[in-house]
C-alpha cells in the first residue's frame, strides 16, 4: 500500500491506497490537533463519518500514534505500506519535482523552513517521525512549488538587485501548486481540451488562498510569492502589504524580527480583523447557513465578519481581473479549496466580475491522490 500524508499546523490529512495508487483504501483527517475537541472525519469506501475524540490531541507526535492504531482498528495492515508521501510546501530553489527523502534531503528541506514557517517544520517533523516507525519505508516528498518550475523570469523576478535572486536565491516560487494543477488538469476535462490549449485561472481558496495564471497548460504567475505569506489575505497570515511596514514596525516600534514575524503570519489575516480563522463563522455571522455554527451574538463580530468576507470577494476579485490581461482569453475560472466549495463565495465574486465573459466551476482537488500519483513509480 501506499500512505500519502499531508500535515498543517493544526490538521493531519492522510489516504491509504493500493500500491500502484489507483484504489483509495481509506482516507480522513485528524482535526483540532494542539486545540480543543479534537476529532477524526474519514471516508470508508464513499460514506463519510467523524469521530470525537475523548481527549485534546496535543501535537502531530500524538496525531500519527492515533491514526496508526486508527488505521489497524480499521483492519489495515501497516507491515503493508511500502511508500510513504508527503507533501512539502517549500523545496527552495532545490526541488522542482517529487525526491526521494534521506538525511541529506531532510537537512536541506529544514534550511527553507523560515519560507514556509506554518508548513515546512510540521512536515519535517512528521516525516523523520515516519522514519522512526517505518524505518525501512521509503519516503518521498512532493512540493507545491513543482507546479510553477516553468515560470520565466519575466514572472518570477522581483525588481531588487541582481544578487539577491542569483546569490540568495529570493524570488517568487508559488505554493498550493498539486492543487492547481489537479484543477488545471480538471478543467482540460471539462473544456473537452488538450491541457496545452487551456488558458484559465485557478483560485485554490481555504485558510491558505492563493491564485494562479495558467497559460497553454502552464502556470505563469501566481499571488503567492517567496514565501505563502503574500498574495490574498489569508486564516493569520496578513496577505499583500507595503514592505516598508514590517521595517517600521521594527524600527519606530522597536519590535523584533521574531516579533514581527509573528504579527504577520499567526496574528494577522481574517483572525485579526474579526477575532476567527474560520471562515465558516465568518459566513454565518453575515447572513448564510453552514450545518453546525451559529453566528455570534455580538454587533460588532457581525460587523468584523462582514468586513472580511466584503474583502476578501474584492481581493480575489482584483487578482482574477488583473491575471486575466496575461491571457489570449480566459476559457474559465476554476475554484478549489474549502472556501471555493461554497457556492455563495463564488456567486459573490462572479458578479463582481460581470464584465469578464468566462465559464465558472469549481473542482474538488485531491492532494493527497496527486500525490501518490506522482510517486506510485519511483524507486
Amino acid at each position: 500500500m501506499i500512505l500519502v500524508l499531508n500535515a498543517g499546523s493544526s490538521s493531519l490529512k492522510f489516504s491509504l491506497y493500493t500500491d500502484q495508487g489507483q484504489q483509495e483504501l481509506i482516507s480522513g483527517n485528524i482535526e483540532r490537533i494542539g486545540q480543543s475537541q479534537s476529532f477524526i472525519s474519514y471516508s470508508n469506501k464513499g460514506k463519510l463519518c467523524q469521530e470525537k475524540l475523548s481527549e485534546k490531541i496535543f501535537d502531530h507526535t500524538q496525531g500519527l500514534e492515533i491514526l496508526f492504531l486508527f488505521l489497524i482498528y480499521r483492519g489495515y495492515n501497516l507491515a503493508a505500506i511500502t511508500k510513504i508521501g508527503h507533501r512539502v510546501v517549500h523545496g527552495g530553489d532545490q526541488f522542482w519535482q517529487p525526491v526521494k527523502i534521506n538525511s541529506k534531503v531532510i537537512g536541506r528541506l529544514k534550511s527553507f523552513s523560515q519560507l514556509a514557517p506554518l508548513h515546512n517544520p510540521v512536515s519535517i517533523h512528521t516525516i523523520e517521525l515516519c522514519k522512526k516507525f517505518f524505518s525501512r519505508v521509503v519516503q518521498y516528498a512532493c512540493f507545491d512549488t513543482e507546479w510553477y518550475r516553468f515560470m520565466t523570469p519575466e514572472h518570477f523576478l522581483y525588481a531588487l538587485p541582481k544578487k539577491y535572486y542569483t546569490k540568495h536565491h529570493i524570488r517568487q516560487y508559488g505554493f498550493h501548486g498539486l492543487s492547481h494543477e489537479q484543477a488545471a488538469q480538471y478543467a482540460a476535462h471539462i473544456l473537452k481540451k488538450p491541457l496545452e490549449k487551456i488558458n484559465i485561472i485557478t483560485c485554490h481558496l481555504g485558510a491558505g488562498s492563493s491564485i494562479t495564471v495558467v497559460k497553454n497548460g502552464h502556470a505563469i504567475e501566481t499571488s503567492m510569492g517567496f514565501t505563502p505569506l503574500s498574495g490574498l489575505s489569508m486564516s493569520s497570515r496578513v496577505g499583500d502589504l507595503d514592505a516598508n511596514i514590517p521595517l517600521y514596525m521594527c524600527r519606530e516600534l522597536k519590535m523584533s524580527v521574531a516579533e514581527v514575524f509573528t504579527v504577520l503570519n499567526s496574528q494577522s489575516g481574517w483572525l485579526a480583523l474579526s477575532g476567527v480563522t474560520d471562515f465558516r463563522q465568518i459566513m454565518v455571522d453575515c447572513g448564510y447557513n453552514i450545518k453546525g455554527f451559529v453566528p455570534r451574538k455580538k454587533v460588532a463580530d457581525k460587523h468584523s465578519s462582514q468586513l472580511v468576507l466584503t474583502r476578501f470577494v474584492n481581493e480575489v476579485s482584483f487578482y482574477i481581473a488583473g491575471f486575466s490581461s496575461l491571457l489570449p482569453q480566459v476559457d474559465a475560472i476554476v475554484f478549489s479549496g474549502a472556501i471555493g466549495a461554497n457556492a455563495n463565495v463564488r456567486n459573490l465574486i462572479r458578479a463582481q466580475l460581470s464584465f469578464l465573459r468566462a465559464t465558472y466551476f469549481y473542482c474538488a482537488t485531491d492532494e493527497q491522490k496527486a500525490i501518490a500519483q506522482k510517486i506510485k513509480n519511483l524507486h
